[in-house]
């Protein structure tokens, strides 16, 4: 019996430090999975504003840029100048002489139109054709927006509803800067 005793006394010695060495091992992985968790949190917050950096970047260098949509495509072997078809549009509808320094058409061919990506030689220039395109535009089929980037188009498109409802109520909201404002400037929607 006693040395039986003995065996349970010597496998609960083994046991208990069995123990202390996997609670030691276990102090061990949740510092390691701390030290990983801040480290994929800062990674997770660079990657964040390396985004939001580059959607700037892409936002600075489309600020002279406008879509025209709606305009139906030549049909038929003929190449459409889309330069030419612009600034016509743009002399006759509103009466500005503007010259355009690129225009194409931008997407795959389908069942709508392509869009007529178009980028003026200035931002004032840009600005002064989004202005009258209301009104130059009120009889036409077609229509004149700015060129958002993909992350400013979502994020335009998340509130779309909201937006429609309070114009029916009296409020007018802008889309600006990735950001939809209200009077002053001052974002609409917060994050």
């Amino acid at each position: 019996m006693l040395e039986s005793l003995q065996k349970v006394e010597k496998a609960l010695e083994f046991e208990g430090l069995r123990i202390n060495d996997l609670e030691q091992k276990n102090k061990e992985l949740k510092s390691r999975l701390g030290k990983m968790e801040k480290a994929y949190n800062d990674l997770e917050q660079r990657v964040s504003n390396q985004d939001r950096e580059a959607n700037k970047a892409e936002r600075f260098s489309r600020r002279n840029n406008l879509r025209i949509v709606g305009i139906e495509e030549s049909t038929g072997d003929q190449t459409e100048d889309c330069v030419v078809k612009v600034e016509d549009i743009l002399s006759t509808k509103f009466n500005m002489n503007i010259k355009v320094e690129r225009a194409h058409r931008d997407g795959k061919k389908g069942d709508k139109p392509r869009h007529i990506l178009v980028k003026t030689l200035s931002i004032r220039e840009k600005v002064d054709i989004m202005k009258k395109s209301r009104e130059a535009l009120n009889k036409e089929k077609y229509y004149i927006v700015d060129d958002l980037t993909l992350a400013d188009l979502t994020e335009k498109k998340k509130y779309k509803k909201q937006v429609q409802d309070l114009f029916m109520k009296g409020t007018k909201l802008r889309f600006y800067a990735g950001v939809w404002r209200g009077d002053g400037g001052v974002p609409y929607f917060s994050a």
